[in-house]
């Protein structure tokens, strides 16, 4: 029936689970795909596509996504940009100024400013 389709297309992964918990609390360490199919003792080849099929994301737009949006919740708390910048694993800061105006259209030393001023 249609109801057990659904089912069947709600895939859960334990080990898929385990990377996204590991990459969301150690945003600012190294989460490159050599580190990550190691710690998980699985194949490179074999984690990029589990990764894909079971979040929709790759792995590195994912882990590039989420240190952008940590980064928006670091800037709005006050934090400085430098701080947030390194705490978000950008090891560039230039890059993460890029990264960041490229994806939400503004710098983000203007972002957090409109914050800090209304506080």
């Amino acid at each position: 029936t249609h109801i057990d389709d659904i089912q069947e297309d709600i895939i859960f992964d334990d080990k898929i689970n385990d990377i996204l918990h590991y990459i969301n609390y150690h945003l600012n360490e190294d989460l490159s795909l050599e580190t990550l199919s190691s710690r998980f003792y699985t194949s490179k080849y074999h984690l990029l596509r589990q990764f894909k099929k079971h979040t929709g994301y790759t792995l590195h737009n994912y882990i590039h996504q989420k240190r952008l949006m940590t980064a928006k919740k670091l800037l709005r708390d006050g934090n400085r940009i430098l701080k947030v910048c390194q705490e978000c694993g950008f090891n560039d800061y230039s890059n993460f100024i890029r990264s960041f105006s490229r994806a939400f259209g503004i710098p983000p030393k203007k972002y957090a400013r409109q914050f800090n001023e209304k506080c």
